[in-house]
């Protein structure tokens, strides 16, 4: 006997330690909110020996999930999902466990409507409703009977909902293959644990009826409905005065309901007459185990931030499904906890009455966590903290002073020679090799020669790249002038070959002068503006990615570099003394002055006047002839390469608007912060943004260290 006795003891033991696969039910946003946390913290952790990690909730047989809302806006924060949230497909919450849905609230408070509904109407107060405005859409509006009718009204979806997902949980419990891949070893009790806010509307108003529903149709001998229900102090900036009275009525009536002083739903009509079959009779109770939560412990610790609470609870429910001698401990004194809540609590009426007791219920609970600590965990923690920092420090290339690691003058010489920016030069080659072999005429050679550039053309890189193929035209651009030439020599008159020079002129300078009205001319003009919008989209785009993958480099790079890489960049561009952008407008005003020596008394005007003023000669012998064309092949070259400097003046002029915008960016100073310090827009405002939370963070880390260095000291002193 006593043999089996003990076995009997060994099974049961075996069986509390087991895990109990789980339906939670989330209600209103604070349902919500911990439910996604504990989604996230399973396809988080690594399961059974082989450290499986899952792809989606689903995958996990221990678990399903539902929750209920009024709001259509529900689920659309940081806990839900994003498109930037690694776990995003992983942790969403599927169709089938979310039950967010329109209310016809206005239907039911028309004319007597009520009449049909019974089982409302006899606890829905319409009246006192029906002037409020309420827009359901956006949730309960903190009206509890809201609430309750929302969930009458969607009774059947929500009864569907619940069934099915218990029906998933027996037949995932029978996997064993599932089981086993991730380490668990469950019972054959299901578990239904449903989480509200008695703050608010929603949760508040139907985590009663939830709670009965669930009971009624999670049917076993120890198959518990365990409910945790939030305080209102998280909530006292959501209207402490609507809160606290939402909490006082509901516990009011939780507290009836666990007493059976009340039947809370309908003894008669129930939730219907379709579901007659699952009315609950006058012993039942909603729930197995309560557990109240707030924002201040035992100790009157307070945290000002409800999410904080949010995420122990995620912790504690995970903890629930963890192998481990804590987790099956904790499983295993559940039954004894059980039996201790079932036992009043006597206490004394005051002195002289110490025989008369006065009882109340140990109905309820409340649940928490605790961190054990020793000196050697407080050192531990406070080195682990340091190191830390150091790695953060390390991993963004975080300076105490910025300034220690600006770049120095050659390597922002080194980022324009060698990246994106191209800001070194070259001469016109053209123009040289035009010199040398001595292509172009004296008169030309010496107009160009006594130029402030000196004889050379000077051209930046990128210049060439903005003009593109006007570039390319160069090559035959002294075809173009000379076909516009062909017809000057065939009139002796020279008022007519003055109208034929000034005629050709004015064509061949049609494509690189904007005249006002005139839809057709400039065409090269707007060639080089539509390509210089190209290549500041592709320069700017280099530019990035430059400047971020000094960001990754670990021997000469990292935020504080970047942000003080950036900074030197925009003065070398536009430092009024040495700035290129400046060097552009000076060779602009450079090339403007060949462009008029070309086109001036010395050049192209000086030539037409000696050209209009040839005859074909004496007697017809072809002086005249001979010369008019040497003249005309001087003019040739001077409108030749008075076209050349045009387009360059604009490409050049393009660069400067181009590198502006690039300025611009790159971000500019546009205010100060609380402290005084300048702020940015652009990118870097981006990464100085960036910087500012990294440090933020090592704030916090540094602040943790002390902490951790002061409980230390302490625990030492004790």
């Amino acid at each position: 006997m006593e043999q089996q006795n003990t076995s009997q003891k060994n099974v049961t033991d075996a069986d509390a330690k087991r895990v109990k696969p789980t339906l939670f039910i989330g209600l209103g946003g604070t349902g919500a909110e911990v439910i996604m946390r504990l989604r996230r913290r399973i396809v988080s952790e690594f399961w059974g020996k082989n450290r499986v990690r899952l792809d989606t909730v689903s995958e996990f047989p221990a678990a399903r999930f539902l929750h209920i809302d009024l709001d259509q806006r529900a689920m659309s924060g940081t806990e839900q999902s994003s498109d930037a949230d690694p776990l995003s497909n992983a942790v969403k919450l599927l169709q089938s466990e979310r039950i967010v849905d329109n209310l016809d609230f206005e239907g039911y408070q028309k004319g007597n409507r009520m009449e049909y509904f019974p089982h409302i109407k006899n606890w829905y107060p319409s009246d006192r409703l029906r002037d409020l405005q309420i827009d359901p859409t956006t949730g309960a509006a903190q009206i509890r009977a809201i609430s309750r009718l929302y969930f009458y009204d969607k009774f059947t979806q929500i009864r569907t909902a619940v069934a099915g997902h218990l029906r998933e949980l027996q037949a995932g419990v029978s996997h064993q293959s599932a089981l086993t891949r991730l380490g668990l070893e469950t019972g054959a009790d299901r578990r239904v644990v449903i989480i509200a806010s008695a703050a608010g509307g929603t949760g508040s108003g139907s985590f009663l009826d939830m709670g009965f529903l669930a009971k009624a149709l999670n049917v076993g001998p120890t198959g518990p409905v365990d409910l945790i229900l939030f305080l209102p102090s998280g909530y006292s900036g959501a209207n402490k005065q609507r809160t606290e009275a939402n909490s006082y009525a509901a516990l009011m009536e939780l507290d009836a309901c666990m007493s059976n002083s009340v039947r809370y739903v309908h003894p008669q009509y129930g939730w219907g007459p379709e579901h007659d079959d699952i009315r609950p009779g006058a012993e039942a109770r909603p729930f197995d185990s309560m557990f109240l939560v707030d924002t201040k412990n035992m100790a009157d610790v307070v945290t000002n931030n409800v999410r904080d609470v949010y995420h122990m609870i995620a912790d504690i429910l995970f903890e629930d499904f963890m192998p481990g001698d804590f987790a099956d401990a904790k499983r295993s004194i559940d039954v004894n906890q059980k039996q201790h809540r079932a036992l009043p609590l006597p206490q004394s009426l005051g002195e002289g009455t110490e025989k008369a007791k006065e009882l109340y219920p140990r109905s309820y609970s409340s649940i928490g966590q605790c961190t054990l600590e020793s000196p050697q965990n407080l050192e531990r923690f406070a080195r682990h903290l340091r190191e830390s920092q150091d790695r953060v420090r390390a991993l963004f290339q975080i300076m105490d002073n910025p300034q220690d690691c600006s770049p120095s003058v050659k390597e922002t010489e080194a980022f324009f020679k060698d990246g994106a920016l191209k800001a070194d030069t070259d001469a016109d080659q053209d123009f040289e090799e035009a010199l040398q072999e001595e292509k172009i005429p004296s008169s030309a050679q010496e107009i160009v020669n006594n130029a402030p550039c000196g004889g050379s053309l000077i051209i930046y890189k990128l210049v060439k790249d903005i003009l593109g193929d006007n570039n390319a035209l160069d090559h035959n651009l002294l075809d173009y002038v000379q076909e516009k030439f062909s017809n000057l020599l065939a009139h002796d008159d020279p008022e007519t070959k003055k109208i034929n020079i000034q005629t050709a002129r004015k064509e061949i300078m049609h494509e690189v002068e904007i005249a006002s009205g005139d839809k057709d001319s400039g065409k090269r003009w707007r060639e080089i503006e539509a390509n210089r919008s190209k290549v500041l989209e592709k320069t700017w785009a280099q530019l990035r990615a430059e400047l971020y993958a000094r960001l990754d480099d670990r021997k000469r790079g990292g935020l504080d570099y970047v942000v003080e890489l950036i900074k030197a960049i925009q003065g070398r561009l536009q430092n009024p003394q040495t700035g290129i952008i400046g060097k552009l407008g000076s060779l602009v005003r450079q090339y403007t002055d060949i462009l008029d020596a070309l086109l001036g008394e010395n050049g192209f005007n000086g030539a037409a006047e000696r050209l209009a003023e040839t005859r074909k000669g004496f007697m017809g012998l072809g002086g005249g002839v001979k010369k008019a064309g040497i003249i005309a092949e001087e003019m040739q070259t001077y409108l030749y390469w008075a076209l050349r400097i045009k387009l360059l003046i604009k490409a050049t002029q393009d660069l400067a608007t181009m590198y502006g915008a690039i300025v611009d960016r790159l971000g500019k100073a546009i205010g100060t912060d609380d402290n005084g310090l300048e702020t940015y827009d652009g990118l870097l405002g981006d990464l100085m943004d960036n910087r500012a939370h990294v440090r933020a963070t090592l704030d916090i880390l540094g602040a943790m260290v002390r902490r951790a260095e002061q409980q230390q000291s302490e625990s030492y002193v004790m």
